[in-house]
């Protein structure tokens, strides 16, 4: 019933490989050697060569990702070959360099002041004297700041894979200072990193340490069941049955649940925390939590359920007088991490009744089924339990809380879920509620770059012009013509989830949507994309990528095997044709949680497949040869 978060197993359609056209087809010049491409300011002299890009002796992991990132990115866009130098000490002529992150304070061409004005993430841009400096007061900041100076030389970057190079090979970088804060100091998705978002980075992550645990659920990482259990089981839950936690051999799971009053399991937890941060030093967030599931699988011992507001049923106090104790633990040698915690499921969902977070905590609350039943209307009825437990949080901590949102089918993979009004309706809602940190728990494969997209430009400034920017994605990610057709079937999609109402929900399958009529339509708005669209291999590629969706949708709900009429078994044939071809060259595993596109072709169109992978099975390349014959038709 849960989802577990790791995202290797969430397959997204992304195909698009690093693209450099320009803007709206305009062609540039040609290209400009030497590192003429891009110069600093002079005055009314002639512009000046950069002689390279500059960090600090020792830089964090984020500045050397960030200078490498823009020496990527002025070598393709300006054809300019910049080396990564270290700053000279005592170096007070920096002319003709660009200074990353520490490198720019060391410099003073910014000021420690200057970062801490814009604050977490947040970044500073100087351009002065022949010099240019990007630096925020952590690396994240500095890595933002990058993307920031790449766009004001006229970069578009649409999603983690496409980006759009400026119109023009030669660049002058103006005089001039540039500084921003993010509304959301904490903004991450999970996915590989993508112009400002929070990198990766900033988290501890136990599977960079060889560990099979990512680092949102915990415990089995902290205490591991395999290391402990046999000489100490007390360290871990005590079930309904009076049994301490044990796996269960017909289950395909086993989240770990500790003994949380037990003195012992807090100091060996503390300790274990302890060296995790020593192993990855450079990070600033780590999470404490218990495993997956709902609340039966937490510790019933006296002792446990004496520190709960309703004794085995809501452990929110239990939960933060173990992570507060780790806390303390981690603020006395640590003091400049934060542990994250998740208030999630009934279990946890509500406030807490006598114990507040410590400073260095924030409280991931996670707007989950069943209090959230609906993830395509931000404040609808089925949210009802959820918004007030919200609320509470709210109004008991709102500069501790941090989001862990849900905006993805965890259930259909390939099943049209229609999440990015309803998630942009709760980030004006969280940012007005003053919380600063969201986390995405993977992003919808459907329309998944514009979903990043525009959420991107909501972190930053949740007064975005929603509308504006799907327009200007589309027309730049689709092409000028064929991307207002595409807006029409995305209008489509959310017009039907508004008008009937259609509620979707992250952990279930969702069938309601495409109906027939709805096919009929959007079928006919892909066949004039496709037209609008030309010769235009990458435009067509990502056009088709979600019409994968509607076929799938479309033939999950209507199949030869749930009795569609014989009128319309042609119709259905040559569909299932083309999704055949789509996700056989996309190479797509899975559409449904824990199923195999195998069970798909067994389950809808009685076609036994028995290679895997499955696209290489001969009855593949016969239905395609000749899909009537096959079917039966």
């Amino acid at each position: 019933m849960f989802k577990r978060c790791v995202i290797a197993l969430i397959p997204v359609l992304v195909f698009c490989p690093f693209i450099s056209s320009h803007n709206h087809g305009v062609q540039a010049s040609g290209a400009i050697k030497g590192n003429e491409g891009i110069l600093y300011s002079s005055g009314a002299g002639k512009p000046g060569r950069f002689e390279g890009i500059f960090t600090a002796r020792k830089p964090s992991h984020l500045e050397s990702s960030a200078a490498g990132q823009l020496k990527q990115y002025l070598g393709e866009f300006f054809n300019a070959d910049l080396p990564v130098l270290v700053l000279p000490e005592n170096s007070d002529k920096n002319q003709g360099r660009i200074l990353i992150g520490e490198a720019a304070l060391l410099a003073g061409t910014i000021t420690k002041k200057e970062v801490e004005a814009v604050g977490e993430g947040g970044y500073c841009i100087r351009s002065a004297d022949g010099c240019v400096s990007i630096a925020g007061v952590d690396g994240d900041g500095t890595l933002s700041g990058i993307y920031a100076f790449l766009e004001q030389a006229g970069a578009v970057f649409l999603s983690a894979t496409v980006h759009l190079a400026p119109l023009e090979k030669r660049y002058v970088v103006p005089n001039t200072f540039i500084s921003r804060s993010p509304t959301f100091k904490y903004r991450n998705d999970f996915a590989p990193y993508q112009a400002g978002y929070t990198d990766s980075h900033m988290i501890g992550d136990p599977r960079e340490l060889g560990s099979k645990d990512s680092w949102v659920h915990t415990a089995d990482f902290l205490l591991s069941y395999e290391k402990y259990h046999t000489e100490h089981p007390e360290y871990f839950a005590l079930m309904k049955n009076g049994k301490r936690l044990a796996p269960d051999p017909k289950s395909w799971r086993f989240d770990v649940h500790v003994c949380m009053s037990n003195p012992e399991v807090r100091r060996v937890v503390a300790e274990n925390l302890c060296r995790w941060i020593e192993a990855q030093p450079d990070r600033k967030y780590f999470m404490v939590s218990q495993g997956d599931g709902r609340g039966d699988k937490w510790c019933q011992c006296e002792k446990c359920q004496a520190m709960d507001q309703v004794p085995g049923k809501v452990m929110t106090d239990r939960l933060l007088d173990f992570v507060n104790y780790m806390a303390r633990e981690v603020a006395k040698r640590y003091p400049d991490k934060v542990l994250f915690t998740l208030s999630y499921t009934e279990a946890t969902g509500p406030v807490p009744s006598r114990v507040m977070p410590e400073p260095n905590v924030r409280v991931m609350y996670c707007p989950y089924p069943m209090d959230w039943g609906c993830q395509s209307h931000a404040f609808c009825e089925m949210n009802t339990k959820g918004m007030k437990d919200l609320a509470d949080w709210v109004k008991l901590c709102p500069k501790q809380l941090f989001i862990f949102d849900y905006s993805v089918s965890y259930r259909m993979y390939l099943e049209i879920f229609g999440s990015l009004y309803a998630m942009a309706d709760k980030i004006k809602y969280y940012a007005e509620s003053g919380i600063e940190g969201l986390q995405f728990c993977g992003s919808p494969r459907c329309f998944n770059a514009l979903f990043k997209y525009v959420m991107n430009k909501l972190l930053w400034d949740p007064k975005t012009d929603v509308e504006k920017e799907i327009d200007s994605f589309m027309s730049l990610y689709y092409g000028k013509e064929a991307g207002p057709v595409v807006r029409e079937y995305f209008n489509l999609i959310y017009s039907e989830i508004r008008r009937r109402p259609v509620h979707q929900m992250c952990e279930g399958p969702n069938p309601g949507l495409v109906n027939q009529e709805f096919a009929r339509k959007g079928y006919e708005i892909f066949d004039r994309a496709m037209a609008a669209a030309g010769n235009n291999k990458d435009y067509r590629q990502r056009i088709a990528d979600e019409k994968v969706f509607l076929l799938f949708t479309d033939l999950n709900n209507h199949n030869k095997v749930n009795g569609i009429a014989l009128k319309d078994m042609e119709s259905y044939t040559r569909k299932l044709a083309e999704f055949t071809r789509l996700a056989r060259d996309r190479e797509l595993k899975s559409h449904e949680r824990r199923k195999t596109m195998t069970e798909f072709f067994k389950n809808t169109a009685g076609i036994e497949l028995s290679v895997d992978p499955w696209y290489s099975d001969p009855k593949v390349q016969e239905f395609l040869r000749d899909p009537e014959a096959l079917l039966g038709n």
